[in-house]
């Protein structure tokens, strides 16, 4: 069993960072079905791996599509594409002033290459904004931590729902935030 890293921060700096990788995390989910899409489109094919495809999208990121949009040849998943490369667009330009310039696209880049495991998985990219939300509440006082608890819940890649555990949430976000922290230094030197 790993041991969670040890962040005792002051409120207001913790706070902070949760807002951040609010943020970050927000970019990400419009990053991951970017680059989802995109390399969907760079490929030819077969009803199979359509099917998997809208079933993975479904299932995981709550993203209907039908099999005909990846085998037709149109532009409908372009444009969806385009659609969540502008999305990823305004949240950094939402931010711009609060984080350094390419911290965003580096944090995305190093999540979705899994350079090293951070919680964020497919699986449950989507979640997290929310998860953090709650958190955040939490952490003013909004929210106690049983109703922190019963906010959370998550669509597992077989379609059921399921209450992931708070300790693994609270060390995915500790390590989201080291993330988010050691790629803003590197760019700011």
């Amino acid at each position: 069993m790993t041991k969670e890293p040890q962040v005792n921060p002051e409120p207001e700096e913790e706070v902070s960072d949760i807002v951040k990788i609010t943020v970050y995390l927000t970019a990400y989910k419009s990053y991951y079905k970017m680059k989802l899409l995109s390399s969907s489109m760079n490929k030819k094919m077969s009803k199979e791996e359509a099917e998997s495809l809208v079933k993975t999208l479904k299932n995981v990121i709550g993203f209907n599509a039908t099999i005909e949009d990846f085998m037709s040849g149109d532009n409908t998943m372009a444009t969806i594409a385009l659609n969540e490369y502008d999305q990823f667009k305004k949240i950094k330009d939402i931010i711009c002033e609060s984080i350094p310039e390419g911290a965003v696209d580096a944090f995305c880049e190093h999540v979705y290459n899994a350079q090293e495991y951070v919680g964020i998985t497919p699986e449950n990219v989507v979640y997290y904004p929310f998860y953090l939300t709650s958190f955040t509440m939490y952490l003013a006082k909004m929210i106690s931590k049983n109703e922190l608890e019963k906010s959370f819940m998550r669509r597992e890649p077989n379609g059921e729902f399921k209450k992931p555990s708070f300790g693994i949430l609270r060390r995915d976000i500790v390590r989201c935030i080291e993330v988010m922290n050691e790629i803003e230094q590197k760019i700011q030197k």
